[in-house]
């Protein structure tokens, strides 16, 4: 038979393993909020955060929304402004060229013209041209100074000058970039 203290270690020993198997049943199975949720809080402010920047990207997006028919205005009556429209573009450039070469002093070869699209703006077209000047050095600079300074624009994609001994004077060859609104069909 069991003694009377026997009984009672008996008795907290039993009491201790319930209450250890209650502790692991209440962490591992009911996991109250905070108790290793860690990972999980970790993620969900993580996920909030991410959903304030998109939020915050969704307004920045809304307003250039908004903008956009201002913007698209602005881009229009640039292109109006500083590119000559197709139709006209062509006697335009040439009249240029050789007001450009009078101006300066030098003699203009023929300019020929090469058409390409342009890919991320369909309302232009880029006009490749192809010339000659022939001159003295100064008469030269003079000439491309007039382009740079021209309301027109243009862009110097190719340069090269070939010296005469016969006649003393400098041929300069360029290939000259420049831009037109695509003529309306």
């Amino acid at each position: 038979m069991m003694t009377r203290a026997r009984a009672y270690v008996v008795f907290w020993v039993v009491v201790a393993v319930l209450l250890a198997a209650d502790l692991v049943v209440y962490l591992v199975l009911l996991r109250p909020p905070g108790v290793a949720a860690r990972p999980e809080t970790e993620a969900l402010a993580s996920l909030e955060q991410q959903v304030a920047q998109i939020a915050q990207e969704v307004q920045r997006l809304r307003r250039i929304e908004q903008e956009l028919p201002a913007t698209r205005k602005q881009l229009d009556d640039f292109l109006a402004r500083r590119f000559l429209s197709q139709d006209a573009g062509y006697s335009r450039v040439v009249d240029e060229l050789e007001r450009a070469a009078t101006d300066s002093g030098v003699r203009p070869g023929r300019a020929d013209f090469r058409t390409h699209s342009v890919r991320e703006q369909p309302e232009l077209v880029r006009e490749e041209i192809t010339t000659t000047v022939e001159g003295g050095y100064v008469n030269l600079l003079r000439f491309l100074e007039h382009l740079e300074r021209s309301p027109n624009f243009y862009l110097l994609e190719r340069l090269g000058l070939v010296s005469s001994a016969a006649s003393g004077s400098l041929k300069l060859d360029l290939t000259i970039h420049t831009y037109f609104r695509q003529a309306r069909t």
